[in-house]
């Protein structure tokens, strides 16, 4: 869990990734709890504002274990098409978030389907294919792609929202593809946005 969650003995009882794990302090490290569980109210986050452009982060790959992948990710949100990006919005201002994906590069030119959830005042909700955010009891299994058979290029652009958000709080995106093989590559920590009213 290289590029995921480091556990250390002072977070609070449940830390989660949403998309496929949660993490639950120990006195000497951490338990891994796998699909089920309660989800707590301290969340691992990447950090506050952001650069131009999004930053590409490691991703990584879930099967039964968790494993390294060469798959990249960004998420930013801009207020101006994309020339600046920040984490910083209000609930009435139109914005944009968009997601990039850099593939595995076996998964380029292959068809993927495309995740995207969000976690915000601790309610989660993932995107559906109507393209509404709905909730999402943060059960792998029971998460639905929003986007289904893209074919996935070297840097593939998402857009994760576009609009008013109108719901003000700490939103916390994730994004992640499954292709063909079945296994979900996905953020291993959420971009953190500060939506105020």
């Amino acid at each position: 869990m290289r590029n995921a969650i480091y556990p250390s003995k002072s977070l609070t009882p449940v830390i989660a990734t949403i998309i496929c794990f949660a993490l639950s302090a120990a006195a000497d490290g951490a338990i891994l709890i796998w699909g089920e569980g309660k989800w707590g109210d301290t969340w691992a986050v990447s950090g506050s504002q952001i650069s131009n452009p999004p930053p590409e982060r490691p991703g990584v790959s879930f099967n039964g274990t968790f494993a390294d992948t060469n798959a990249r990710f960004a998420i930013g949100l801009t207020r101006n098409d994309g020339t600046t990006y920040t984490s910083n919005a209000s609930a009435g201002e139109t914005v944009r978030i968009i997601g990039i994906i850099r593939p595995e590069a076996e998964h380029v030119g292959q068809p993927a389907d495309i995740y995207v959830a969000d976690r915000t005042n601790l309610v989660f909700t993932m995107k559906t294919p109507e393209g509404i955010f709905v909730p999402w009891n943060a059960r792998v299994p029971d998460l639905r792609p929003f986007l289904e058979g893209v074919i996935l290029e070297e840097s593939l652009e998402v857009d994760i929202f576009t609009g008013r958000l109108g719901l003000s709080g700490d939103h916390r995106i994730f994004l992640g593809y499954m292709p063909a093989d079945g296994i979900l590559r996905f953020t291993p920590a959420p971009e953190r946005l500060n939506i105020t009213d």
